[in-house]
């Protein structure tokens, strides 16, 4: 059974994947440790094959930085690649799983929105699922 992830940021929309799961149901939590397990796969083969014309200069790298994050997990969990990648996925998809029980994204299935992390999912019945990352506002 598949289930076609996508991601919402500041009202723009974009696929992610679609994602193959073995049995018939899911859980919230599985599926966002698949979305992490996935998101730090392609960081790490973006890593691999980026190379620059110009390598931009400090104060351009940090100024890159405060723009709008390139990805969910970005987002959510800043750049950490001086940590091992075992220890690093781990610590990710427990960040994930705080940053849904705190409210800072939404998972919707199809259109309605998961409630916590143990909620099943059909994947019979539901086929599409939005990570809905949430735009803090300054000042307050």
């Amino acid at each position: 059974m598949f289930l076609d992830v996508n991601d919402e940021f500041g009202g723009i929309a974009a696929d992610f994947a679609r994602i193959d799961f073995d049995g018939p149901t899911i859980t919230v939590r599985d599926l966002i440790h698949e979305r992490v397990r996935l998101e730090l796969a392609r960081i790490e083969a973006q890593r691999k094959v980026r190379s620059y014309t110009v390598t931009p200069t400090a104060e351009e790298q940090q100024r890159n930085a405060a723009c709008r994050p390139s990805s969910l997990a970005e987002a959510m969990l800043g750049d950490e690649s001086a940590v091992p990648d075992a220890a690093r996925g781990q610590r990710q998809r427990r960040v994930a799983e705080q940053a849904f029980e705190q409210g800072r994204f939404y998972v919707l299935l199809d259109d309605r929105q998961a409630e916590d992390l143990d909620q099943v999912i059909d994947l019979a019945s539901v086929r599409q699922a939005t990570f809905l990352l949430l735009t803090p506002l300054r000042g307050g």
